[in-house]
């Protein structure tokens, strides 16, 4: 018996000692020389070892469209370095996981983890939200990443109509310009008559307002639809023209900055919940404003100033046009300032009596940030 007793006290000493000599967790930090620009800084909370989760992230751009190139790719990356390799994230490009007007509810039912939300193919499902792409807000993208992430966090009502997913980040894409497979838009009468693909919302309203027939449909539909003249022309991003080769079909290209369209990367909740705190602390330091600037002015601004040389890398010649200040002025009170009371009015009677502050505060956050560029 005594021989037993001293066996179980000399092991108890020794598993004391193996527990008392074993290293602490060390903080995750980026892998050095890193220049992924969404990567966060060293976290102040160590992330733990454990388990780990392999999320699938769904979106509708080629893997050689900027958008994949700078924007969902380092986006993943950011995520993974955060976490220390706890989250992986598999990429589904080009909507073969699921169409993109299919990815709300794809990911509120988990079909996809995480993903990119265009709002316009929901039409009137965001309406309060989108204040941003009412023509002629913002300047640029850059500007538009910052306003919609400030204008989401101080707005209740706007993060009610996100409540069924967590977002990770909100923009804008930079103005969109108009490409025609025939023609300059050089007036507010070259509209008449015409039929224009836009997204819903504010576009479209500001379509009808300058007198053209809008149409809807997703953007990888719309180059077969430009080639075979089922519709004329179409505001467009930078990003997307060129991602989608759209020049090919449409080279007359109109420098009018109308609209901008919201954007959001939304993940499911329950798998959002399902992380501890110092994976949900990782993950919000590479999203929130950082991701949103990112996929806006890294996104969409250096796709506007990349656009010559990819369409000339892509064996496309193009015309260009770029309308007159004094034109543009026209446009804004035909279709600007008319459509924004339009929104207001139509945002106060769905019960928002916010809209004219979330109106004003989008057009003086427009204003602050645009003189600090």
């Amino acid at each position: 018996m005594k021989r037993l007793i001293l066996v179980i006290l000399t092991l108890a000493l020794i598993s004391g000692l193996m527990i008392g000599c074993s290293s602490p967790a060390s903080p995750t930090t980026s892998a050095p020389g890193t220049t992924n620009p969404i990567s966060s800084a060293p976290a102040t909370t160590p992330v733990a070892e454990g388990k780990t989760w392999n999320l699938k992230y769904s979106h509708e751009q080629a893997t050689t469209a900027p958008y994949h190139i700078h924007g969902h790719e380092p986006f993943a990356k950011a995520i993974e370095e955060a976490t220390g390799g706890r989250v992986k994230v598999t990429i589904y490009d080009s909507q073969t996981l699921m169409k993109s007007n299919q990815l709300w509810e794809g990911v509120k039912a988990g079909t996809t983890d995480m993903g990119w939300l265009f709002t316009g193919l929901y039409p009137g499902q965001f309406s309060i939200a989108e204040a941003s792409t009412l023509p002629f807000m913002f300047p640029s993208a850059a500007v538009g990443g910052k306003v919609t992430w400030e204008i989401y966090n101080k707005f209740p009502e706007i993060q009610e109509k996100f409540k069924d997913v967590k977002v990770l980040a909100t923009w804008t894409t930079d103005p969109y310009f108009i490409v025609s497979r025939s023609k300059f838009y050089k007036t507010v009468d070259d509209f008449t008559g015409q039929k224009i693909r836009v997204p819903g919302g504010p576009p479209t309203d500001f379509i009808k307002a300058m007198g053209a027939s809008p149409l809807s449909m997703g953007m990888p539909d719309t180059y077969l639809n430009l080639q075979k003249g089922v519709f004329d022309a179409m505001p467009v991003p930078s990003e997307a023209y060129t991602g989608f080769k759209l020049y090919e079909v449409a080279p007359y290209i109109t420098y009018a900055s109308t609209v901008a369209m919201y954007h959001a990367i939304i993940m499911n909740k329950t798998v959002w919940d399902s992380f501890p705190p110092d994976i949900q602390e990782a993950i919000m330091s590479v999203s929130g404003e950082k991701a949103s600037v990112q996929f806006s002015g890294g996104v969409f601004d250096r796709a506007l100033q990349e656009q010559g040389q990819l369409i000339a890398a892509g064996g496309g010649k193009v015309q260009e046009y770029t309308l007159p200040d004094d034109e543009k002025q026209r446009w804004i009170e035909k279709a600007g300032k008319p459509v924004w009371d339009a929104w207001v009015q139509a945002r106060t009677a769905e019960g928002f009596t916010s809209a004219q502050q979330i109106l004003d505060e989008t057009i003086a956050l427009s204003q602050k940030y645009a003189a600090g560029q």
